[in-house]
């Protein structure tokens, strides 16, 4: 390949890397959004209390949804079966998952980034008034990006007024989500290793798709010229004197 063409390719690279550098974070909403059409069913685990807690909350259930450009973690504290009827049920032990399952269920983020109750059941929620059929929320973490997250947000839950506020992101639209805690939420603040990672990577295949789109009208031309016809029109230019013009189209003929 000679020297001019790469210097053309690396303009071409640099020209797409500006782009996606200020499209990443719309393009990761873009992915996100197609996602969640998709209707996920997230990794659920539940984590058993503290043999000493004081609040209404017997297990969390975490909900850990990877998808193509979107990723979530919910975590639901549940109330025990027998507490609407005064009486509290308690677990005879505390149990975590091992450090591993869930640095993998928690990943881009550290379990104790999630929610503190995942690095020691010491730190258990106290949560009150808990449905026991359906949980309160007690945290969200959102991200969104593709192949990395490259932007991160989270949900806070207010179980007096049931109402959600965000904290770095936004809802999707009504259309794009059945229930606020299930579709899609944009994420704006920016994961930075990701963000830039995601340019270079992004950046490159679009150069690719670009050079290839840019190659195939050339490679056609040289294939027409090899089966003795016009590059531009393909007429068949075997009784046409060299270094003229095709009949069909003027064409000049190299």
């Amino acid at each position: 390949m000679s020297r001019r063409r790469l210097h053309s390719i690396g303009k071409v690279y640099l020209l797409c890397l500006l782009l996606v550098l200020l499209l990443q974070i719309p393009i990761s909403w873009l992915l996100a959004a197609l996602s969640w059409r998709s209707e996920p069913q997230p990794e659920v685990v539940s984590i058993m209390s503290p043999i000493d807690m004081t609040s209404d909350a017997e297990t969390l259930h975490i909900y850990s949804t990877r998808l193509f450009g979107a990723r979530r973690i919910q975590i639901l504290a549940h109330a025990p079966t027998g507490s609407r009827y005064g009486k509290v049920y308690r677990t005879r032990s505390a149990w975590l998952p091992p450090r591993g399952q869930l640095e993998a269920l928690c990943a881009p983020w550290a379990p104790e980034d999630v929610h503190p109750v995942l690095g020691s059941t010491a730190a258990w929620p106290a949560i009150t008034g808990a449905d026991p059929s359906f949980g309160v929320p007690i945290a969200h973490r959102i991200a969104n990006g593709w192949p990395w997250p490259c932007a991160q947000g989270r949900i806070d839950y207010d179980a007096s007024t049931r109402q959600f506020s965000t904290e770095g992101a936004f809802f999707g639209p009504d259309w794009l989500r059945p229930h606020p805690a299930n579709g899609p939420v944009f994420c704006y603040r920016p994961r930075w290793p990701g963000y830039v990672a995601n340019s270079l990577v992004q950046a490159g295949l679009l150069t690719v798709l670009i050079a290839f789109f840019a190659g195939v009208p050339a490679l056609r031309a040289a294939l027409r010229r090899r089966r003795g016809k016009c590059p531009t029109c393909a007429y068949d230019l075997r009784a046409t004197p060299p270094f003229s013009s095709c009949p069909e189209c003027g064409t000049h003929l190299r």
